[in-house]
């Protein structure tokens, strides 16, 4: 019964989202704290005296901050397969180096056991770093430095160059097939992008704002040509300032000391929730709190971050859809291997939640060019 109960819980935000799907997103009458653990989209659609009222509309907005992973993109379906196949395929590297004898009950026992101690020394190695996408990270871990002796991290690197190539593949094969949220394929409607276009034409100051290291969220602005949207970003700084690849690591302090966007690397500790970040970013751009929103997945960081700074929250609800994915059996217990993820006890109320993509807001908020400022 545990299984089935833990299952319910998890499409709770679900069966949430798909509610207010059916009904229109709804804007809450205030803003507020709760420590619901329910999804309260389904609260809103029948609390307050006007919900899902659309003529309740707010602005002018002269700022938008966005968060970006589960926000613009499914960073789980864009990561973890990407991850799977690269520990298996070292897995299966590292256990063929101990004995020749490949598709043997043998060989598939040793894989499975370098799995598994792959998985757990990264997820020792990763509690570290706060982060699951540390570049090379599988060179550094115990299994693997075990397995090459006498080398170093470089020529490590090199030994496990075709599993990166692999991670990269499939990254880089979501972000060219898949795309952004609302993204179809075949007739290359793409909502997301028409989003920040609009608000872009409309003059709007665009900020995104991640917990990513900055490398990570740099590199997926590019992939999906969103860098000239951006005024600023405002991301987590990597420990070691040098990347591991220095053709790489170059071509990102170029982008890092460019001007679109103007980036600003903060350290770990600077993480959601963090309201005096947002409060530092409404001060960079000018803008004040009730001309601004942020947008973002998760309710217990990015909105309840929001209320907190006074700002418009905003839920992207359907940054969730992946709990109802059935590839979610799979990567579930693979993210819960590798790093221990904890949900904030704090839950924040969003004013508004969005139940396909960012082109929602312009069915609840007025945007405009900041004013001009006096002298």
């Amino acid at each position: 019964m545990s299984r089935i109960a833990n299952f319910a819980r998890g499409l709770l935000p679900v069966l949430g989202c798909l509610f207010v799907a059916l009904h229109g997103a709804c804007a809450a009458p205030s803003p507020g704290l709760s420590q619901n653990d329910s999804n309260p989209s389904t609260q809103q659609a029948v609390a307050g005296d006007d919900p899902c009222n659309e003529r309740n509309r707010r602005g002018p907005i002269y700022a938008a901050i966005l968060d970006l992973d589960n926000t613009l993109w499914d960073w789980v379906e864009l990561y973890t397969p990407a991850a799977i196949a690269m520990v298996d395929q070292v897995a299966a590297m590292l256990a063929q180096r101990e004995a020749d004898d490949e598709g043997t009950p043998a060989y598939e026992a040793r894989v499975r056991a370098q799995k598994q101690s792959i998985v757990g020394d990264l997820h020792t190695f990763l509690q570290g770093h706060d982060d699951v996408e540390v570049p090379f990270a599988l060179a550094d871990i115990g299994a693997v430095v075990r397995a090459f002796p006498g080398l170093g991290r470089e020529e490590r690197i090199q030994q496990l160059q075709p599993a990166f190539a692999t991670f990269n593949k499939i990254r880089s094969d979501f972000m060219t097939y898949n795309g952004l949220y609302g993204y179809n394929y075949q007739t290359q409607e793409n909502p997301t992008l028409a989003a920040l276009q609009r608000l872009s034409d409309d003059g709007v100051i665009l900020v995104a704002q991640s917990d990513a290291l900055a490398i990570n969220a740099l590199n997926r602005l590019r992939k999906f040509n969103l860098l000239k949207y951006f005024h600023w970003l405002y991301a987590v700084e990597l420990k070691n300032s040098e990347h591991p690849d220095p053709e790489t690591g170059a071509y990102f302090q170029s982008l890092l000391q460019g001007d679109q966007p103007r980036v600003v690397q903060v350290p770990p500790s600077e993480r959601k929730p963090n309201p005096a970040l947002l409060q530092d970013i409404l001060r960079q751009i000018n803008v004040s709190p009730e001309h601004a929103l942020f947008v973002g997945d998760s309710l217990s960081k990015d909105v309840l971050m929001a209320n907190q700074a006074g700002v418009f929250a905003v839920h992207a609800a359907y940054g969730l859809s992946y709990l109802a994915a059935p590839q979610w059996a799979t990567y579930g217990p693979f993210l819960s291997a590798i790093r221990d993820y904890r949900s904030g006890d704090l839950k924040g109320t969003p004013d508004v939640i969005l139940t396909t993509s960012v082109n929602d807001l312009f069915r609840f908020f007025d945007f405009a060019k900041p004013p001009p400022q006096r002298p």
